[in-house]
């Protein structure tokens, strides 16, 4: 008679205890059916198979570790992965905002750049206005007669204009102040 839990302590060792358990049923049940039909030489042939199988047994099993490892490292991974990937959305979420800041700064210098371009604009022209009539006689012997004016004329404007004298004919003189 052969002893299976002999076989069951053996093979669990070797392999987990339902396949061990499961093995020493098998090995049992084909011992009691092939003790009146099984030689030597079959038999022999049989703890061959079975050690066979115990040996793809530990080699499934090293490969299941493996595997097992492989998953919890590359688990590792994604977390980081997810982690770094957050960081980044949080990074971007920071950049857009700043971005959003230093282009409304940016709207306001321009507003106040135009503003002074203008207000430079028109002090310029005051100080035409307020030079020309010296700068104009001095150089060119023009006499202003009437105040230096801004007119629009043919839908455009005109920064200076005036009614003058010229070596005694009448002139306009006519002009525009840039910066």
């Amino acid at each position: 008679m052969i002893n299976t839990l002999k076989i069951y302590h053996e093979l669990s060792e070797t392999m987990g205890e339902q396949s061990a358990k499961k093995l020493a049923e098998v090995i049992g049940a084909m011992y009691e059916d092939l003790l009146n039909t099984v030689t030597k030489k079959d038999f022999d042939g049989l703890k061959d198979i079975v050690k066979e199988l115990v040996e793809v047994q530990k080699r499934t099993e090293i490969k299941v570790e493996e595997l097992t490892e492989a998953q919890r490292e590359t688990q590792g991974d994604v977390g980081r992965l997810d982690r770094a990937m957050q960081d980044i959305a949080e990074a971007q979420k920071r950049t857009e905002i700043e971005i959003e800041k230093l282009s409304k700064g940016l709207d306001e210098t321009r507003g106040e750049v135009g503003g002074l371009s203008k207000s430079m604009s028109y002090a310029f022209e005051n100080e035409a206005y307020r030079c020309l009539p010296a700068v104009l006689k001095e150089k060119y012997g023009i006499e202003v007669k009437e105040r230096i004016i801004r007119a629009e004329i043919g839908g455009g404007e005109i920064n200076i204009f005036c009614k003058a004298e010229r070596e005694g004919h009448e002139a306009l003189v006519i002009g525009e102040v840039t910066a």
